[in-house]
């Protein structure tokens, strides 16, 4: 986002593209929202925008209302520094975690063991892996 900008002009810019996207889509999913916050705060990790849109989704219907969004922006425009990103794993850390998830489950393939739903979640679980809607 142009650096130029003030928080309020920003602030103002976020809130016209959400409703802009809505109105052309009917809906805002919570991939739409990600993909505007995304574009706007490109430099906070992609874990960490997907789990403030999916907290923004209370109800779990997959849909973010316009109040719940803007308080996500307001809070990245009102942080004082980056360093509050460190309470979410980087996306390397992530991608490790995938990384030896995949491993596991490959594992357990090659030992034709048997990979129920409740193994896959207590994969998930053990590699601390929260599932994303997409």
């Amino acid at each position: 986002m142009d650096e130029s900008l003030t928080k309020s002009q920003k602030y103002l810019f976020m809130e016209r593209e959400f409703i802009k996207t809505k109105e052309k889509e009917k809906i805002m999913k919570t991939k739409m929202s990600y993909d505007i916050l995304k574009k706007f705060f490109g430099d906070k990790s992609n874990n960490r925008l997907y789990q403030l849109v999916n907290e923004a989704d209370k109800d779990g219907t997959d849909n973010v209302e316009l109040e719940d969004f803007m308080k996500i922006v307001d809070d990245l425009l009102n942080q004082e520094k980056d360093d509050d990103d460190d309470d979410f794993l980087d996306d390397e850390s992530y991608d490790d975690r995938f990384k030896d998830f995949a491993q596991k489950m490959g594992d357990l393939a090659n030992q034709n063991a048997p990979i129920s739903p409740t193994t896959v979640k207590e994969l998930l679980k053990e590699f601390k892996i929260e599932l994303v809607k997409e």
